[in-house]
């Protein structure tokens, strides 16, 4: 006899929802690129400073995030 949950899992977990979109991004790489600080970037984007970095880190995973969810 199988036990049974009562439900599929139709979709991968793709973790937390982004707190950012194609626009932000963008914007945030450019930023970047020309040097200015993650707070500055931030505060001008109005994404958390966290996910500056997060950006900044690793900018492809950023993208990959963003299609995972079907934002880009």
């Amino acid at each position: 006899m199988e036990a049974s949950t009562g439900y599929t899992c139709a979709v991968k977990y793709r973790g937390r929802k982004p707190t950012f979109d194609v626009e932000p991004l963008h914007r945030t790489s450019e930023l970047l690129s020309m040097g200015m600080s993650p707070a500055a970037i931030s505060a001008e984007v109005g994404i958390p400073r966290a996910t500056v970095y997060r950006i900044k880190g690793d900018p492809a995973k950023a993208v990959t995030l963003l299609e995972a969810w079907g934002i880009a």
